[in-house]
């Protein structure tokens, strides 16, 4: 599967953290605004919330979901597929073995 950081296709194999991180600066800077940013508490209303092995979704002209969440990701992956109208549509959660 491909790599890509930006726009730009990562050809290499990455072996050491911050060789890579020294390379696409971007991610560095991008994973310190995302760690700085305030924590909020959502209600039920609009939430789908996604716990372990399961996976949620949702699409651009929903008009009940607009927040997709999921917490405490200590052994696990959280990915969010994003639609090209900047809507959340797949947040897989699996933990790993």
């Amino acid at each position: 599967m491909p790599l890509l950081v930006g726009e730009q296709l990562v050809e290499e194999d990455v072996t050491r953290v911050q060789a890579f991180l020294n390379k696409f600066c971007i991610l560095k800077a991008s994973s310190k605004v995302l760690c700085n940013q305030e924590i909020r508490s959502v209600g039920p209303n609009g939430l789908l919330y996604v716990g372990q092995r399961e996976i949620g979704g949702t699409s651009p002209s929903d008009n009940v979901i607009s927040v997709l969440g999921s917490e405490d990701a200590t052994t696990c992956h959280i990915v969010v597929l994003q639609h090209s109208a900047r809507r959340p549509v797949l947040q897989p959660r699996h933990r790993q073995a």
